[in-house]
């Protein structure tokens, strides 16, 4: 049945390639992954890889990777500025080649840090070892770190497109005292409320400059009734999640009223945070409609009728003083320790590799 595509299901279980590393990885043919962060897959493109090497490993497919276990450099990949199928670079494409098909001496493919990734604020290119690329995750609570814009009056608003009004709401950091860099995915958690049969929530991270202009760096959604998560694939450190697994399997009857606490991943990203810049949080429960038009698959654009029966005339509110604080958690690391790639990954043409 048509309708029971929205669900994981047998339709979409076998179009997963993660589905499929078992017999990938036992096939022992080296692989190149090419991503970007623009496109609509950062996060499976990322996962692929670690459940590769996790494989290698002796791990199950969907654990996270630690720094303690065996990385392949049979195991490659890039990820870069780019979009869909815009990141091939034509001469490490070739060089790869040389490698595995001619038996050539390329030693840039012998690395123990085969994932590498450009900082999308300022170009740099980093390499690492593992995904998620580092444990240390930094909580930023909503109505302490992350402080209500003063255009809002409350922590709540109306679901519509965020264009309208009272259909959104924001909150800030104070302004960074020293550059951090946003390595890896993130995961948000709310504790939310909605006057209707079920919320759905957009949060967005928007790195703020001094002259106020703002970067999308990446997001995350999530619709109460299919907040389920799985145990298996999600991700914790240090008690918290930090790459929530959707289950996506089944819909829950979502009650007026009644406190939720929804816990959903943001995408991955790579993103200097310079001394003196803020970070916003946008909140929203659908984005403008423009927005949708070439971002399927990255925005919350397509809920069916019966969603869209349950959401309408609905006001969520985000609970600031509850029991369990609402929070985005992120992956910082300190600039300095970041060492750079000495390898350029770009895809512009004839660029040296």
């Amino acid at each position: 049945m048509i309708g029971r595509k929205v669900f994981v299901g047998g339709f979409w279980k076998n179009r997963q390639p993660i589905n499929y590393m078992e017999q990938v990885y036992q096939s022992e043919i080296p692989i190149l992954l090419v991503g970007g962060w623009q496109d609509l897959y950062p996060t499976g493109i990322s996962e692929l890889y670690a459940s590769l090497q996790n494989l290698h490993a002796g791990k199950s497919k969907f654990a996270m990777m630690d720094s303690e276990q065996a990385i392949s450099p049979n195991y490659h990949l890039v990820m870069g500025p780019w979009g869909h199928y815009k990141g091939l670079n034509v001469e490490m494409t070739l060089a790869w080649y040389d490698k595995w098909l001619m038996d050539k001496d390329m030693p840039q493919f012998t690395t123990q840090t085969p994932y590498h990734a450009i900082d999308m604020m300022t170009g740099t290119w980093y390499d690492f070892s593992t995904y998620p690329f580092t444990k240390n995750y930094q909580p930023f609570v909503f109505g302490k770190e992350l402080s209500l814009s003063e255009s809002n009056r409350s922590a709540s608003f109306r679901f519509g497109q965020r264009n309208e009004e009272n259909t959104s709401i924001s909150f800030q950091t104070k302004p960074f005292t020293e550059e951090m860099v946003i390595a890896g995915p993130g995961s948000v958690r709310l504790l939310a409320t909605t006057s209707s049969k079920d919320m759905t929530f957009l949060v967005e991270l928007l790195l703020v400059d001094e002259k106020g202009i703002k970067t999308r760096i990446t997001q995350g959604n999530v619709i109460a009734s299919l907040s389920q998560l799985s145990s298996e694939k999600s991700w914790k450190s240090g008690g918290q999640f930090i790459r929530p697994h959707l289950q996506l399997t089944q819909e829950m009857p979502v009650i007026s009223g009644k406190e939720y606490v929804l816990e959903f991943p943001m995408a991955p990203r790579l993103a200097t945070i310079q001394k003196g810049h803020r970070l916003e949080v946008l909140i929203s429960s659908m984005p403008k409609e423009e927005d949708c038009k070439g971002n399927l698959g990255v925005f919350p654009c397509l809920p069916t009728k019966q969603q869209l029966a349950r959401l309408q005339g609905g006001t969520f509110e985000i609970k600031l003083n509850g029991a369990v604080s609402s929070r985005i958690l992120l992956p910082v690391i300190p600039k300095g320790k970041m060492k750079a790639s000495n390898l350029n990954y770009d895809s512009s043409p004839n660029h040296p590799f």
